[in-house]
């Protein structure tokens, strides 16, 4: 084993000549939430979305917490789809979490951001988690799909905690 001394990006940057300048979303943006819910009836079959709330391409999401009643049966992808006034297509329909059970009440939530996302893209913005190339400034909207049916009706709430300039 040896000793080593690394520097992250933001150090780097900032020890450049000239410095260079970090993105905000990533060093001194403003944090924000949003928290909604959405209900599932019983017998709500797989396959089945809940658009949950509208995120921003430049936007990077640093938590999603999932919080809902027992569900029996059910399960959840996350993922992101194109506004239903842009298409409503899905763009990447378990960016965030896959098969993610709510079977089982949850009323501390369950962090859901980086189920799926590795934690090298903890400084992605949501462009990047959709699978985009580059940042086209579009809205995206937060949708959970059931991919498993609900045997029972409940509440399913989240949590977005995401930064923004």
């Amino acid at each position: 084993m040896s000793v080593v001394n690394k520097l992250s990006a933001l150090v780097t940057n900032h020890n450049a000549s000239p410095m260079v300048q970090n993105a905000v979303t990533v060093e001194g943006g403003r944090r924000r939430e949003i928290v909604t819910s959405v209900a599932i009836a019983n017998g709500d079959n797989a396959t089945s979305t809940y658009r949950l709330c509208r995120l921003m391409s430049h936007w990077r999401v640093s938590s999603i917490h999932v919080f809902n009643t027992a569900v029996t049966g059910a399960a959840i992808n996350l993922g992101l789809s194109r506004t239903v006034a842009d298409g409503g297509a899905a763009v990447a329909a378990t960016a965030y979490a896959s098969a993610q059970s709510i079977a089982t009440a949850s009323a501390l939530g369950v962090e859901s951001a980086f189920q799926n996302r590795t934690v090298d893209k903890i400084a992605q913005s949501v462009w990047a988690d959709a699978g985009a190339a580059a940042d086209t400034r579009l809205a995206y909207d937060l949708v959970a799909t059931l991919s498993a049916d609900a045997a029972a009706a409940g509440t399913l709430s989240v949590r977005v905690i995401y930064v923004i300039d």
